[in-house]
């Protein structure tokens, strides 16, 4: 049985009325009590999402994508602390012990599409990323869910970060914007895990896909298990847009193209056609355009 987690917070926040043009990003919701109520009400509802019979979604994600050094400057420590607090918060009044809460890292730099801005030293990006894996393992998160990666280089750092924690990773890719299934920075989604899983010693839970057309992560499960990788895949989670998300990075909102319907149908559509892939344990969601409108898929899979 696949499981569920919290859809993306973004684009529902905006929704809400929190600004995301702010120089933190969607992190700057953590500098207003106001704004933080918000995010506590819109995670406790995504918790409760579909929850039926003592069933509920699997995971849940801190809002933390933004709170990195390049972002939040002296505050990676209290943003990250008070993010983990409000999903722990949700887990403790609506959830269960089985429930997994994942500390959320982004990619360096503020173009999340742009490989070109990780530096090619894995050393330098470990540095980077370290205050913040550090302030969630702090914070008590059960694992590290760095998301939206577009290069190796950078997936290779994260993975060995969350290693030198102890702390259980999974690593989710943004694709091509070509739709060939591949990283963003083009090396393909098989090499990418033999690369990562030789350096680590095969650490990471399983990889991902994100914030990508639906069409182009049907690509890359279709790719992966020819490689005789498919048992490391670990989910995805698409954008409701079939719009390159480096053409909808900054826009106000994201036009819904994949209903929820039509997700549900495409994870069990893919579940059939790729046997390859080890789907107990899987996880899947909505990124980019999401939001509590999928409870519609934690109901058809809970």
């Amino acid at each position: 049985m696949v499981k569920i987690f919290t859809p993306a917070y973004g684009t529902a926040l905006e929704a809400m009325g929190v600004p995301n043009n702010h120089e933190m990003s969607s992190a700057a919701v953590f500098r207003e009590a106001g704004w933080r109520a918000l995010l506590q009400e819109l995670t406790d509802d995504y918790v409760r999402m579909g929850q039926r019979d003592g069933k509920c979604i699997d995971g849940i994600m801190t809002h933390t994508f933004r709170c990195s050094p390049h972002f939040v400057n002296s505050h990676v420590y209290d943003f990250n602390r008070l993010a983990a607090d409000v999903a722990l918060s949700a887990r403790e009044r609506y959830g269960n012990r089985e429930m997994k809460v994942f500390g959320v890292v982004g990619p360096m730099g503020r173009d999340c599409y742009d490989p070109s801005q990780a530096p090619d030293s894995v050393k330098s990006i470990m540095e980077y990323h370290h205050p913040q894996v550090e302030a969630l393992k702090k914070a008590g998160v059960d694992g590290l869910w760095p998301e939206t990666i577009n290069t190796v280089r950078e997936g290779k750092a994260l993975v060995a970060l969350a290693k030198d924690y102890s702390l259980p990773v999974y690593l989710s890719f943004v694709l091509d914007k070509e739709g060939l299934g591949n990283v963003r920075n083009g090396t393909s989604f098989s090499e990418a895990i033999k690369e990562i899983d030789s350096m680590t010693g095969a650490y990471a839970t399983g990889y991902l896909a994100n914030c990508s057309t639906a069409g182009n992560i049907k690509t890359m499960l279709e790719l992966v298990p020819k490689d005789g990788l498919g048992h490391r895949i670990g989910g995805f989670y698409p954008n409701a847009s079939n719009t390159d998300p480096g053409i909808l990075d900054g826009c106000d909102g994201v036009h819904q193209d994949v209903p929820v319907k039509d997700l549900v149908g495409f994870v069990k559509k893919a579940q059939q056609d790729y046997p390859g892939i080890r789907w107990d344990g899987a996880w899947v969601s909505g990124c980019c355009g999401y939001g509590k409108d999928l409870e519609e898929l934690v109901v058809a899979f809970k």
